[in-house]
């Protein structure tokens, strides 16, 4: 026991400390864990005693149950989303946040937040953080904007793990424990959703009251950024643009904002409205048949891909994705679900799959 607390410890150390030694965490908690069950096997002496290796594979058969169902969830579950990301369906999100943002910087953290803490309720917090990455990559896309997406980002995390907790799909250890039947939906929500929506909104008005409190805040900013832009078309106008400057209206002081959250003018179309509810429908089926059923989450989550995949390859989908140089290949194009599987993250998965069998 002694052993694998050590081994434990120095994982978890070498793990924090993945940006300082330069080794990427999922290899890690990988070799930590297959360390760790080596040391289990060998005190059970399965060559020596019968009783031993029957234990041994007991404990290996749990293990592998629990581990396989997580990450038989988790994997179809961001296949999903990527799925809705590659056919651009993300893309009615994204424009329904710059219309309520109305072009003024601060209503974007509180957006965002509530919308990842609601989103990561319905698929888990991870992927939840990976498709809010995306959507503020698409909304603040310039240089100048860099730290703010930064900062809209920590709190976007944040939010994720607070929205998780509250739901049976939205974290890996509720989902475990729902998986086992030790928590019901109905429960579960009852009792954590206050807490958590405490959780994901008490920094959120944290970091807001800090931005009002600053020097600078973002009402002043986008002032002086107007006002700027003004004393520059001034300096360089005709005596016949200065009068059209005096009847300037209210909508030509917000110049400055819509530089730095520029609206590309995204088409929505059909087709990614369909890719987006096909998409949601497929995750909604997990619950569904839990509950409807008692089937376990990976395989209503295994339904769900495997329903979106084939929607998309019998509609007329567009992969509105940028397709990469090495994509390219001789034969027949592979897009559509495909495409979408080769951006999962991986190494995310298989860094969650050397925890669970560490703790296991």
């Amino acid at each position: 026991v002694n052993v694998m607390s050590a081994l434990f410890a120095v994982g978890l150390f070498f793990t924090a400390v993945e940006d300082v030694v330069g080794i990427n965490k999922s290899s890690i908690m990988l070799v930590m864990a297959a360390v760790m069950w080596t040391f289990l096997a060998v005190g059970y002496h399965p060559n020596t005693s019968k009783a031993g290796a029957n234990e041994l594979h007991e404990e290996l058969n749990r293990g592998l149950q629990d581990v396989g169902a997580v990450i038989l969830f988790l994997l179809p579950a961001m296949g999903v989303v990527e799925s809705i990301d590659h056919f651009d369906g993300f893309a009615v999100v994204t424009m329904a946040i710059r219309r309520a943002m109305r072009n003024k910087k601060e209503r974007l953290m509180p957006i965002m937040c509530i919308f990842t803490f609601f989103l990561s309720s319905v698929i888990d917090n991870l992927t939840a953080t990976i498709v809010a990455v995306k959507i503020l990559r698409n909304v603040v896309g310039k240089a100048e904007d860099e730290e703010f997406r930064k900062t809209c980002g920590g709190l976007v995390v944040i939010a994720a793990n607070a929205g998780g907790a509250f739901s049976p799909i939205g974290d890996v250890t509720t989902t475990m424990l729902w998986i086992q039947m030790k928590i019901t939906a109905p429960s579960t929500v009852r009792w954590l959703f206050l807490p958590s929506f405490v959780a994901g909104v008490l920094p959120l008005l944290g970091f807001m009251w800090q931005l009002r409190e600053s020097p600078e805040s973002p009402e002043k900013k986008t002032h002086r950024l107007a006002v700027t832009q003004d004393e520059r078309g001034r300096s360089s106008s005709t005596d016949g643009d200065k009068g059209k400057e005096k009847d300037s209206s209210p909508e030509e002081d917000d110049e400055g904002l819509h530089e730095r959250f520029p609206d590309d003018h995204v088409q929505v179309t059909k087709m990614k409205v369909l890719a987006l509810v096909i998409g949601i429908i497929c995750i909604l089926i997990v619950p569904a048949l839990k509950i409807g059923t008692g089937l376990p989450p990976y395989l209503g989550m295994l339904l769900g891909l495997g329903l979106m995949w084939l929607f998309t390859d019998m509609l007329p989908f567009e992969a509105l994705s940028q397709q990469h140089p090495e994509d390219q290949h001789d034969g027949p194009p592979r897009g559509g679900v495909v495409a979408a599987l080769k951006k999962v993250d991986l190494t995310g998965l298989l860094f969650f799959t050397g925890v669970l069998l560490a703790v296991g």
